[in-house]
């Protein structure tokens, strides 16, 4: 929720802005198609999608997110993130098994 919330204390009117969530996203910096999902913490909403090289997946309004990639839809190992403050990332290399390199590693 974007906005500003009007707050009355001892006769005086403050105005707050107030955010609740922000897009997190996650793009395929790779140069192979791969099965990305992204799990809101602590809202509990999930997206999925098969991301081709550059191609970026959304989840809106959400406060903080797990980045997962997958060589396929029923892979069991995949690669997690855990999005930082901006809740965007970019996966560079996909090797399976949590060995991947994504674009925060060096932040």
């Amino acid at each position: 929720m974007n906005g500003a919330a009007r707050l009355g204390l001892s006769g005086a009117i403050f105005l707050a802005s107030v955010q609740i969530g922000h897009a997190a996203c996650v793009e395929n910096g790779t140069e192979k198609q791969l099965f990305f999902t992204i799990e809101s913490r602590p809202e509990g909403l999930r997206q999925t999608g098969w991301l081709k090289p550059d191609e970026k997946l959304c989840l809106p309004e959400v406060q903080g997110a797990v980045f997962t990639a997958f060589a396929s839809e029923v892979s069991i190992e995949g690669c997690p993130r855990l999005s930082g403050a901006d809740r965007n990332d970019r996966l560079l290399v996909f090797l399976p098994a949590d060995a991947c390199r994504w674009a925060s590693h060096g932040r």
